[in-house]
């Protein structure tokens, strides 16, 4: 193996290995708790604001068109 490739090598498992170390899990909301929910734009162009949804029990589906399981 040439010294260009090892480097090559040596510096993407350097890369992946900090990156793996970075990245943590996000820490799961308890059940039952409340979450911070922000203002969404919908696709028509109206606000979704979080003061319409006071009180509501609010379902969200996250998936991507691109998502082979998703679709």
């Amino acid at each position: 193996m040439n010294r260009y490739l090892r480097n090559g090598w040596h510096g993407l498992l350097a890369g992946m290995a900090l990156l793996a170390a970075l990245l943590q899990p996000a820490a799961a909301a308890d059940v039952g708790s409340r979450i911070t929910w922000p203002d969404v734009q919908l696709i028509d162009g109206r606000v979704l604001q979080a003061a319409d949804l006071n009180r509501r029990t609010v379902i969200v589906e996250f998936w991507g068109s691109d998502c082979p399981f998703c679709a």
